[in-house]
């Protein structure tokens, strides 16, 4: 019998995401920031998985669903997120720091799975 195993997700919601300016004022990220996202990574990206994950992450905000990542998409958006920057300083390292935890969630996880 073959056993398929349950890959662990993780609800990513960038209205989660808050930085700060220099006078302390948060700084949101704007409503279309997701579609732009998912769009830029379809139209830019190099790959047939980073077409899908751009298409996935664009789908999930247009359609109004829960964008749901697993640890390898998760990764993969971490170590290509700096090409397809279109925010300023302060919210692109908010939204790197809140990409991270969340994968390190998924793995804890996993580890705990594991064990």
């Amino acid at each position: 019998m073959v056993k398929f195993r349950y890959m662990k997700t993780e609800i990513i919601d960038f209205k989660e995401v808050v930085a700060e300016d220099l006078m302390g004022e948060r700084i949101l990220l704007p409503t279309p920031y997701q579609k732009d996202l998912g769009n830029k990574m379809y139209v830019s990206g190099n790959g047939i998985e980073m077409a899908d994950l751009g298409r996935k992450i664009f789908y999930a905000s247009r359609d109004q669903e829960d964008l749901l990542l697993n640890a390898a998409e998760l990764t993969m958006l971490i170590e290509i997120y700096d090409v397809f920057r279109l925010l300023g300083q302060p919210l692109h390292v908010a939204i790197k720091e809140y990409l991270s935890n969340k994968l390190e969630i998924l793995n804890k996880e996993e580890d705990g799975n594991n064990k």
